[in-house]
């Protein structure tokens, strides 16, 4: 059973058995929000954020570099044998 999760009018996502799933207004990507995550409404396709209903470019290219250094890492411990 889905139950649609809104904030005023903007529809921020969907949760499914006890799971928070988010879709983006813009690109319809979609994704499972993580506890963790400081930006959870941040779509990580196009830049959308579902929660403040426009693009945060600053927070999507953070996010991006942040990502690109940690798969680097990965990449390189794999060559290395190390992971």
């Amino acid at each position: 059973m889905k139950t649609q999760v809104q904030s005023g009018k903007l529809d921020i996502g969907v949760v499914k058995r006890g799971n928070m799933k988010n879709v983006c207004n813009n690109c319809s990507w979609s994704w499972d929000i993580e506890s963790d995550d400081d930006k959870p409404y941040l779509c990580h396709k196009c830049g959308y954020d579902n929660k403040l209903g426009r693009f945060d470019m600053v927070s999507f290219n953070r996010w991006k570099s942040l990502n690109d250094i940690k798969d680097f890492i990965k990449e390189t411990l794999k060559e290395k044998g190390l992971l």
